[in-house]
């Protein structure tokens, strides 16, 4: 049985931020390129770079995709549903990219090297194609139309980030 985008929808039905809390369940538990979750993560019309950092109610603190109480709640139900249907979710080790599997709207998390300095380390990226290169939206730039270039290391790899 493969899992959908509609699926998970509907076990959030009536929740707030849905597209944004599948991303991130995605984001956690994917097992890479070829698994439903990571396929879902990038159907999902959320892009991380707009992530608002909001502050928790009468305290300094920032929530986090981890610890934001909407998403941990939706996460909650979507877990249930996974765990029913295909057993305990396990963590998967991020690996490097192969240059030429990557496309269009894949997400890619700002690793080892980090060559974007704007960028957090450990933080996903939506892979854009802008005229016909691949790149990631900086994160200093909130209009969402400055892009830093992706370029191949010197084994054939997405220089500075892994799935």
């Amino acid at each position: 049985m493969n899992l959908t985008l509609q699926d998970m929808r509907d076990v959030l039905k009536g929740q707030h931020r849905t597209d944004e809390a599948i991303f991130w369940f995605g984001y956690f538990w994917n097992s890479g390129p070829d698994s439903d979750l990571y396929r879902i993560m990038c159907q999902t019309i959320y892009d991380p770079h707009f992530y608002e950092i909001r502050k928790q109610a009468g305290s300094d603190k920032s929530l986090t995709p981890a610890s934001d109480p909407a998403i941990v709640y939706a996460h909650v139900l979507l877990r249930e549903r996974w765990e029913k249907v295909f057993g305990p979710l396990r963590e998967y080790p991020l690996r490097p990219i192969p240059f030429g599997t990557l496309k269009e709207n894949d997400v890619v998390i700002h690793g080892p090297g980090r060559p974007f300095v704007c960028i957090p380390a450990d933080w996903p990226c939506r892979v854009y194609l802008d005229g016909g290169v691949l790149k990631v939206p900086c994160a200093e730039d909130k209009t969402g139309r400055a892009f830093h270039p992706l370029k191949m290391d010197l084994v054939g790899n997405v220089r500075g980030f892994r799935r």
